[in-house]
């Protein structure tokens, strides 16, 4: 019996477009039922390709929250011939991540830029910002290409190592660290087989049962935060954001100073000699209203964030209606016509006036 092969491009797109979370009873049925019963078991009269999984081992690799799960693993071609070997295979590494861990997926497309991977994804939560305890799980599926090496004949077999970067959550707040357990992740071998008409794709399952495993599946110590340092935590963190925000806006400040410093001169110069203003001092006049308009909004949105906590609410109103008041004041005196100033100043007023 001929099944029709499996043709989407991750193994796991299908699970996702019938289920919103990752559960691994779920995804263990939808493997059996799915995968398995769409691979091909025979193709135009060949015998079964079926290379062997033998060994397969798994590790951390660095320090702190961002480390490296490393899989080393080996792949044996059957003793059984086939008539026509495959063009070309991949092998798809399947990782469920455990809660409290997660992959970035720009990252991965990073290395996928770069040929150190063919291709990756990352389904599930993808929210790299949530905590453990507000998030699900998320799995990465990892293609790397092993070309036509599984058909060449190597004593040892096909061996592959590959290093997938990965980031702790941060974990509910206790004592000492919350304990992240690695499974073995879920093997499968894509080829490309020649039939009697056309080159079909094949997936086909590495069984793990036979493969040498290493001594315990990985474990990850993640620290959690102590409950009893809250409070100084919240503090210093309050005390931080509003210093930040103080400096942002005393250099704000100095910055609109210096401009109204100078519009205060140059419209002065122009009352006292009665001239006019030229269109060099007008474009300039103009740029430095936008520059000033430009601080005094994010005073107003600085302003209008500390009101949540501080009740600044009135402050941040004042704020906003001298900005309008200001922005007013400096188009109305800048674009008053003037019989001395040259014909293309209107040109130069009208495209800086956009920038309010």
């Amino acid at each position: 019996m001929v099944h029709a092969p499996y043709v989407d491009k991750y193994v796991a797109n299908s699970y996702f477009s019938k289920h919103d979370n990752l559960v691994d009873s779920n995804f263990e049925d939808f493997i059996a039922h799915d995968i398995l019963s769409s691979a091909c078991v025979t193709l135009q009269g060949n015998v079964k390709f079926a290379p062997k999984l033998t060994v397969l081992h798994q590790k951390l690799i660095g320090e702190g929250s961002h480390r490296r799960l490393s899989s080393s693993l080996r792949l044996k071609r059957s003793s059984e011939s086939i008539s026509s070997p495959p063009k070309s295979c991949e092998v798809i590494i399947v990782e469920r991540l455990p809660s409290g861990v997660f992959a970035d997926p720009f990252e991965l497309q990073h290395l996928v830029q770069r040929g150190v991977f063919r291709d990756a994804a990352v389904f599930g939560d993808t929210n790299l910002q949530l905590p453990s305890f507000l998030s699900n799980r998320s799995l990465v599926e990892v293609h790397v290409e092993v070309g036509t090496n599984l058909t060449s004949q190597q004593k040892h077999g096909l061996e592959m190592h590959m290093e997938l970067p990965l980031h702790t959550r941060y974990q509910p707040l206790g004592h000492g660290f919350s304990r992240v357990e690695f499974a073995s992740p879920d093997l499968f071998l894509r080829c490309n087989v020649e039939g009697k008409q056309h080159v079909t794709s094949c997936l086909f399952p590495l069984d793990k049962q036979n493969a040498k495993p290493n001594d315990g599946h990985p474990v990850w110590e993640v620290p959690c935060g102590n409950r009893e340092h809250t409070e100084i935590v919240s503090a210093l963190t309050f005390i931080s954001a509003v210093v930040s925000a103080l400096l942002i806006i005393v250099a704000s400040l100095r910055v609109a100073a210096v401009a109204l410093h100078y519009c205060y001169e140059t419209l002065l110069k122009q009352c006292l000699t009665g001239s006019t203003l030229l269109v060099k001092d007008r474009v300039f006049l103009l740029q430095e209203a936008a520059r000033l308009k430009y601080f005094l909004v994010q005073l107003g949105l600085l302003v209008a964030c500390l009101a949540k906590v501080g009740h600044l609410n009135e402050l941040g109103l004042i704020t906003i209606g001298i900005l309008l008041s200001l922005t007013k004041w400096a188009k109305q005196i800048v674009a008053q016509p003037s019989d001395g100033v040259a014909t293309n100043s209107n040109f130069g007023s009208g495209a800086l006036f956009s920038v309010f």
